[in-house]
Formats: structure tokens, sequence, C-alpha cells
């Protein structure tokens, strides 16, 4: 009986240890989970009001807010917004090559892939990242009108992007890409990638009427994301969405802009 009892002690005493030890772990994914975040918004805090090319209206940081915010009120997943949101810090890591434009268009992509996998994020967020060019060079090759609809700074790097992948040395990714199960996600994403450009729509802090939401409004899902905690799409149709969003940007941009400016943020 007394071994029994001793026994039952020690499993006891195992189970408050691994409990207390989970919850440690879970405490400190959080905190390195938003040490990344801080880092993050410091690289757009620095070097986030560069122009985002130098024949758009907008600036780096209004670009991924934009396109995370279009991606967010359309309901898509936590991966397609947060792969979004951090798209282009392959532009902004390297204070070297800031506004270095043509270079930056030839391996960005490369660039913030290999710094999201560095970080911990999820092969869904880095690999979306990592071919979120290609995703372009794909949709013009399935719609000869993508191209016409692109702005003039991305028809420029449109071809950049698509000599690299001319290359037979880069063709491979062709295939890789297509066999990727997130491949129609990914297109839909490079569609708000494309939409946002929107001039005029910034957040409070960049002016004061703005209405755009700005970094922290995201740290909740990166944590979430960086936790393997990631919350699928509240709208089960929010490709469709994003589909109708293009194509009204694509014959009246105007209208689309202010659609978008009213969008109400889904709640999480």
């Amino acid at each position: 009986m007394r071994q029994k009892g001793l026994h039952s002690f020690f499993i006891l005493i195992s189970l408050i240890f691994l409990l207390g030890t989970s919850q440690s772990m879970a405490v400190l994914d959080e905190e390195r989970a938003n040490h990344i975040f801080n880092d993050f918004i410091e690289l757009y805090r620095l070097y986030g009001g560069n122009k985002y090319m130098l024949e758009e209206p907008i600036i780096q940081s209004s670009h991924v807010l934009q396109a995370a915010y279009i991606a967010q009120t359309a309901g898509a997943p936590d991966d397609i917004v947060i792969g979004l949101l951090f798209h282009d810090v392959g532009q902004i890591i390297d204070a070297d090559r800031i506004g270095d434009t043509q270079s930056l268009h030839y391996d960005h992509d490369e660039l913030g892939a290999l710094w999201l996998k560095e970080h911990g994020f999820p092969e869904y967020i880095w690999k979306f990242v990592r071919y979120h060019t290609l995703a372009k060079v794909e949709l013009c090759a399935l719609n000869d009108q993508y191209y016409n609809k692109l702005s003039k700074a991305s028809q420029e790097s449109y071809h950049i992007q698509k000599s690299k992948y001319a290359a037979p040395q880069e063709q491979h990714h062709f295939e890789i890409f297509r066999k990727n199960p997130a491949y129609w996600d990914y297109l839909n994403a490079r569609k708000c990638d494309d939409m946002a450009k929107i001039d005029g729509f910034n957040t409070a802090e960049q002016e004061p009427r703005g209405t755009l939401p700005g970094f922290e409004a995201y740290r909740d899902q990166v944590v979430r994301v960086l936790s393997g905690k990631s919350n699928p799409a509240t709208n089960p149709n929010w490709k469709e969405t994003i589909e109708s969003h293009y194509q009204l940007m694509a014959t009246n941009f105007p209208k689309f802009a202010q659609k978008i400016k009213r969008a109400e943020t889904i709640k999480r």
C-alpha cells in the first residue's frame, strides 16, 4: 500500500511539473512572438516611410498594411493575412539596399522568406513570401489582361521577375509552385498585394484622419501564427470575395478604393 501511495505521489508531482513546464513554454513562445513582431514593427518605423516604389503614390508601410487589411476584411485565414503583412519584409531588412528597387525586385522574395523561416514562421507563410513575385508572373500567364491592370511600377518589376524565372536554373520553381497545395490561396493573396495601392488610405499615425489599421491591430494574429494556433478563414468564400474586389478594382478603381476604406474589420 505504501509503495502504491508513493507511486501515486510521484506521478502527481510529475504531472504538476509537466503542467508548469508547458505553461512556461507557452509564455516563452508568446514572449518570443511579441519580440519578433516588435523587431518587425521597428524595421517599418525606420524604413516604412520610404516610397513603396518610386512611381507609386504610397509608402512601404501603407502598402503592406493595405494588403493585410484587404485580406482581413475578406475573411481570409490568419496565415494569409499575416503572410501579406510580412510579404515585403525583404525590401527593408538590409539597410544598405533600401531604395535599390532594381535589385530588390529580383530577390526581395527570397530575402523575406529566409528571414521568416529563420524567425520561426510556418512553412505556409514563408513559402507564400518566397513565391509572391512568381505568383504575379503566373497570374499574368493565366490571364493576358492581368498585366494590363498592374500599376506601371508593378509592370516594370514584372519584367525583372519574369526574366528571373525564365532563366534555366530558375524554371523549376514553376513546377514546385504549381504543385503546392496552397497554389490557389497564394494566387488570390497576390491579388491583395496588387490591389494595395490606394492613395490617401493611411493609419492615424501617418495622418490625423487616417482609418487604416496599424501594425498593432495584427499583434494577436502574429502571436497565434508563431504559436502554431492560426485561425481558419472567417469567411468560407474569402477567395471569391477577393476576386470580387479585384474585378471592381480592375474596372473602377475609385469605387473599389471607397469600398475598401469603408469595409469593416472582421473580429477574430
